[in-house]
């Protein structure tokens, strides 16, 4: 699909489940993608966001089983809740270091992905943002942050290492449930709280 050089908005659910579509070329001028625009395009491949882009919002690729590749900008601020969930061929992403908020589950299900760099900015690591991404094998977390989620790394298998920062208070349940290959976790004396399950 080739969209209007005249487009600057796409609305929410605007391409939700073109099962058959593999690839669209978004006008550069345009500055809103809506919540879920395409959910469940399990045909997708490729998809680059516009630089005038400033947030992916609810599950707008969640479903998008055969997508590849994603070319995220760098003045992106927030990846909402989902929005990259079920994405399981996704093997790689680049999060931009501008990116002040993640929301849960924004890569649960990218079974693919084998490392991946957060943002310095985060200070919480969200519920679910790593559920059952199998492949991974490292994380990069930042160097200050207060609190992990809610089974954030779930069932991440491949997971052998993860280093928790001398800021880090709260460790919400299950978090490194079914992390089966992680050989240990050096807890910090910050840490004043850990949930049931982790």
């Amino acid at each position: 699909i080739n969209i209007p050089s005249t487009v600057r908005s796409i609305a929410t659910y605007a391409f939700e489940s073109c099962s058959n579509l593999e690839n669209i070329e978004i006008p550069s001028i345009v500055t809103h993608i809506g919540s879920d625009a395409f959910r469940d395009c399990s045909s997708l491949k490729s998809f680059v966001i516009p630089s005038g882009v400033k947030e992916i919002q609810r599950s707008t690729f969640s479903g998008c089983s055969l997508l590849e590749s994603i070319v995220i900008p760098d003045g992106i601020t927030l990846i909402d809740n989902y929005a990259f969930s079920g994405c399981s061929s996704l093997q790689s992403i680049d999060v931009p270091e501008g990116v002040e908020e993640l929301g849960y589950g924004a890569f649960q299900g990218c079974s693919s992905i084998k490392s991946i760099v957060v943002p310095e900015a985060l200070l919480t690591i969200p519920s679910y943002l790593f559920m059952d991404c199998t492949s991974l094998e490292s994380v990069q977390l930042p160097e200050i942050y207060m609190a992990i989620g809610y089974a954030a790394f779930y069932n991440c298998a491949s997971l052998k290492e993860i280093t928790l920062p001398e800021t880090l208070q709260t460790i919400g349940s299950n978090v490194f449930a079914g992390c089966s290959s992680l050989k240990s976790v050096v807890i910090p004396n910050s840490v004043t709280s850990i949930g049931e399950g982790s």
